[in-house]
């Protein structure tokens, strides 16, 4: 480990897989994926955020609670999320990135750490089934209302 503190590992092949804290992972038999393309990150202490984006519509949930390192994995009775209202700079950094991508629905995980947001991914297919939240059937509507509105166009 060349890294000063706790690596995140993580497959980078298509097949969803899991993510692992290096604690984990070298735990692991390294003969069972030396042929698995991985990718390994820093690890960033912080809150989980997820921002959902269709069209105008900005959607986000703020984990606060988990039990495991990648919250889509964590059990269901310890995930816990609260909607978030993110910084006007966090929206505008979205909205770009939906116009870059040329995809009006996109899904893009943050971790806040100190007043800081970094930024790990951006998913051009985004699902919404991870998250229970009293929020996801308004989140819901509004996506169909969107997706809907193109057909009609």
């Amino acid at each position: 480990n060349k890294f000063k503190g706790s690596l995140i590992v993580k497959s980078c092949s298509s097949i969803r897989s899991k993510v692992v804290s290096d604690e984990i992972f070298c735990s692991w038999n390294l003969e069972n994926t030396k042929n698995l393309p991985t990718f390994f990150q820093e690890k960033i202490i912080g809150k989980d955020i997820r921002v959902h984006v269709c069209y105008k519509h900005i959607w986000s949930l703020q984990v606060i609670s988990k039990d495991n390192t990648d919250y889509r994995y964590a059990t269901k009775k310890y995930l816990k999320y609260e909607e978030i209202k993110i910084p006007k700079f966090l929206a505008s950094f979205c909205s770009s990135l939906i116009k870059y991508e040329n995809n009006n629905f996109v899904g893009i995980d943050f971790i806040k750490s100190k007043n800081k947001f970094y930024c790990l991914e951006s998913n051009p297919g985004p699902g919404w089934s991870t998250y229970h939240h009293p929020s996801k059937s308004q989140f819901a509507l509004n996506v169909y209302k969107n997706l809907t509105r193109i057909k009609h166009a």
